[in-house]
């Protein structure tokens, strides 16, 4: 079955969409690993109660056990959302019932191993799963932590407040899946983009296949056939061999069969030759190509990697950019609460109001700044600046634990600034910035609390909340960065296989469709020559030879219409000398219309004895003009003849109109048709 060029390209693949499924895998992997260690982490600061419980020592070794499982997952399988609706079904009820394996203190808090597993669970889910689906998922194993909490009830000097780790959980869960959704979005741009890109490429190569093979194939056939019947239509044949007419060198006849026999055996041959798209191995893909055009579609080839790269590049940076501006203003939205609701904590209350409100005005200046493009040095600069005075700021302001609780929303709004420094700036700015505001965090929480348990294990989740976001974006942004290359590499592959696979069936069938057109006009006579049915030294088989090798170099020369072929071989046999030039061809016309025209033309040509006759064809999609220049006198039949000839009426799509004229001796017939 053949495939035009213009054809629709096949599904894509979604190469870019592909790969941005295993970039997240890695982030999904180093997301867990980090969790995993801070709950184990965890567990070690409060060893001295968990020692004094240790059936308690169950549960932090099975979440650990669980973390293995989905990294071993993940890394053979990659994001799922069958496993993660199993994953969320199991973190339920540990959310539920694991406040009874930690201590009391850090019940209904954000900063316990249950809560970081649980966390975990919710966070990967919510990449994958469809929003319909992690909405309710991800709201039960939240209200399955806060009715946990709430049954056991928290306690200590500074008491977990279930609702708030609830909204935090809420707010980390929502900030993480919009921020790769809309990553993903830009890939599937990507991908519609290098469909086109494909589709270009398969297009040029195909063009390219069948205009070499068409070339290829008049060159045979000239160097065979139409030197051959030349040959014999000049008369340098005798059937042994002396001077031919007009004093040319005569060929024996044997000779001349056992040419036509070779030229046949030629031509099967080529017919049956392997085409451009039937093997990719080998000299010039296996096949016989022209160094020139072996280059150009290495070319070609060449620039669909470049084009290909630089797309996925750019989408690739763009969904990044743009999903880590949602980040930032979600994740600075959600500081409010605590902002706001907390008043009573702080020592210098409007303190801490002024800075939330100078920061929103940052993130949505850093916001529109990274939909156009990066952050340059001194942005960077700024932003960990302020990073680190609002830290210092808003925890010289808090109470007591709250410097590191909730009310230091400073912990949480310092981290979409070292996410945006992370997203458009190398890695060494970004890690030096989430340094300093951990220094200043841990300074802060031992010189207001001092180092206790509790303050260590709030100290360690903050630590990890402002390390694991600039992380995570720092390995996929370099993951994008390598996957980019790579995908364009496999994309050019694909589309060259695809493109030699349908330029293989496409030059086929434009071979067949010669060949049948040889078999039906020239192949018949050389084979009758060549089995000793045609004498070749024979007038008639002269003239048939002359005729047909001018047929042929009208098709090489691509001067001929296949619907007035036939006329112009009966006129030639008449002696008429045909020229013709064309601008377009007829296969836009109507069957009928097209019979009509032959018809026509061939009336006007019925009466004209000799001379020069001039053929001229313009052909489009909504109009084709056909016009014949004869020698003939304002009496010559010729001109009654077509006048006569568009009375005939053809049902026929558009309109069929003829005029006839003489000057100088010469008449000449014009044929109009239209839709």
């Amino acid at each position: 079955m053949t495939m035009p060029a213009d054809a629709p390209p096949p599904a894509p693949k979604g190469f870019a969409l592909l790969s941005h499924g295993a970039v997240m895998v890695r982030a999904a992997v180093l997301f867990r690993v980090l969790t995993g260690v801070l709950g184990l982490a965890q567990v070690a600061i409060w060893w001295s109660w968990t020692w004094s419980h240790p059936w308690t020592l169950a549960g932090p070794l099975a979440a650990a056990a669980w973390a293995v499982l989905v990294v071993i997952f993940l890394t053979r399988h990659g994001l799922d959302p069958r496993a993660s609706l199993l994953e969320l079904a199991l973190a339920g009820p540990l959310a539920c019932f694991g406040a009874l394996m930690i201590p009391p203190t850090t019940v209904g808090d954000a900063a316990n191993w249950v809560y970081v597993t649980v966390g975990g669970a919710t966070v990967t889910a919510a990449w994958c799963l469809p929003v319909r689906a992690a909405v309710p998922a991800v709201t039960s194993v939240a209200a399955a932590y806060w009715a946990g909490a709430a049954m056991v009830g928290p306690s200590g000097p500074a008491p977990g407040v279930p609702a708030r780790s609830v909204v935090l959980l809420a707010v980390i869960t929502t900030a993480w899946a919009l921020t790769v959704r809309t990553a993903r979005a830009h890939a599937v741009d990507a991908d519609v983009d290098l469909a086109a890109a494909i589709r270009r490429y398969r297009i040029a190569t195909i063009l390219r296949s069948r205009a070499q093979d068409r070339r290829e194939q008049e060159r045979l056939v000239h160097d065979t056939l139409v030197n051959t019947l030349t040959g014999i239509a000049m008369g340098a044949v005798h059937p042994t061999g002396p001077a031919g007419a007009g004093g040319t060198t005569a060929v024996p006849t044997a000779d001349v069969r056992a040419r036509c026999a070779r030229d046949l055996s030629v031509l099967e041959a080529f017919l049956a030759r392997g085409t451009p798209g039937d093997s990719a191995a080998g000299t010039h893909g296996g096949h016989d190509l022209p160094a020139a055009a072996w280059d150009a579609g290495q070319a070609e080839r060449a620039a669909l990697t470049r084009d290909s790269g630089r797309l996925i590049r750019t989408r690739y940076e763009t969904g990044l950019a743009r999903g880590v501006a949602v980040f930032v203003l979600c994740w600075h939205a959600a500081v409010l609460l605590p902002a706001v609701t907390m008043m009573s904590s702080y020592r210098w209350p409007a303190l801490s109001l002024a800075l939330w409100l100078t920061l929103a005005v940052l993130a949505v200046a850093t916001a529109t700044v990274l939909l156009r493009r990066g952050l340059r040095g001194w942005e960077s600069a700024a932003l960990l600046t302020t990073a680190v005075l609002t830290e210092l700021l808003v925890g010289l302001t808090c109470r007591g634990y709250n410097v590191v609780g909730f009310a230091n929303w400073a912990l949480l709004g310092a981290g979409w600034l070292l996410v945006a420094t992370a997203a458009s700036r190398p890695v060494r700015e970004a890690l030096l910035g989430t340094t300093a505001v951990t220094v200043v965090a841990g300074v802060l929480a031992l010189r207001e609390v001092g180092p206790g348990p509790l303050a260590l294990t709030r100290l360690a989740a903050v630590a990890w909340g402002l390390w694991v976001p600039p992380l995570a974006v720092m390995v996929v942004r370099r993951a994008m960065a390598a996957a980019g290359p790579t995908v364009a590499r496999i994309v050019a592959t694909e589309a060259e296989l695809n493109a030699l696979e349908i330029s293989a069936v496409t030059v086929r069938a434009d071979r067949a469709r010669r060949w049948d057109m040889l078999a039906t006009r020239t192949l018949p006579l050389v084979q009758a020559i060549a089995d000793g049915l045609l004498d070749p030294a024979d007038e008639a088989v002269r003239s048939r030879c002359a005729a047909q090798a001018a047929t042929l170099r009208r098709m090489i020369t691509g001067t001929t219409v296949l619907d007035l072929e036939h006329v112009i071989a009966v006129a030639e046999r008449r002696g008429l000398r045909i020229e013709t030039q064309l601008l377009g061809d007829l296969s836009a016309v109507p069957a009928g219309a097209r019979s009509a025209i032959a018809r026509m033309v061939d009336e006007s040509l019925a009466s004209v004895a000799a001379g020069r006759v001039l053929l001229t064809v313009l052909g489009g999609s909504d109009e084709a003009q056909v016009f014949v220049s004869f020698p003939a006198s304002p009496t010559s039949p010729a001109c009654a003849r077509a006048v006569r000839a568009i009375g005939v009426g053809d049902r026929m799509e558009g309109h069929l109109d003829a005029f006839t004229d003489t000057a100088d001796g010469r008449g000449s017939l014009e044929l109009r048709w239209s839709r």
